[in-house]
């Protein structure tokens, strides 16, 4: 058995949360009833600033994989060390982490098959990528292809026999590599999507 590093695997989360981001993240990662002391650490905050319990966000680190049965605080902006790393986890996987705006990835993973839009901007279907149907933004109005051919990626250079296409003559290996592009070029859109 080896011990694998979640903090290189795609599934590994450290993030700043509202309340009902945690309790989406919650549902999807672990299921059933969020334990109490989660909604008391957020009005406890929210008293001490004098704010509403809506406005505070609280810094968590957990498994997407629901492979962790919790989610655990940070201890500030740098804490991203798992708690309780598995041995031989079965979903560790290095291929799909995203600097991305959590609003972009949550938009990105909800699973569609067609079209789709949200504030203003259309998605489409991505590469399946650990157990998630994606969703990427379009080019545009050009919709990304998922070719089934030898090709290499546009920024890693990786050799990948299934990517997303763009008709630029730009090719990606995984979502990521997609976003990450799309994402320097929308900048304004990518804003939008926080709002």
């Amino acid at each position: 058995m080896r011990l694998l590093d979640c903090q290189k695997c795609s599934n590994w989360r450290c993030e700043e949360l509202t309340y009902e981001e945690l309790l989406r993240e919650w549902e999807r990662a672990i299921g059933g009833t969020i334990t109490p002391g989660h909604l008391s650490r957020y009005k406890k905050q929210a008293t001490l600033r004098g704010v509403s319990v809506e406005e505070i966000q609280i810094g968590y680190k957990y498994c997407a994989a629901s492979m962790l049965k919790r989610f655990y605080l940070r201890k500030g902006g740098s804490d991203q060390r798992a708690t309780v790393p598995i041995k031989d986890c079965p979903q560790y996987t290095i291929g799909a982490v995203v600097e991305t705006t959590s609003r972009l990835w949550q938009i990105c993973t909800v699973e569609t098959h067609g079209l789709s839009e949200a504030k203003g901007i259309t998605f489409t279907a991505g590469l399946y990528e650990n157990n998630t149907y994606m969703r990427i933004p379009l080019y545009g109005s050009v919709r990304p292809q998922i070719e089934r051919v030898d090709t290499e990626c546009s920024l890693c250079g990786q050799r990948v026999k299934r990517s997303i296409t763009v008709k630029l003559e730009k090719t990606f290996c995984c979502n990521k590599h997609y976003l990450e592009w799309w994402m320097k070029r929308y900048k304004e859109e990518c804003g939008r999507l926080n709002r």
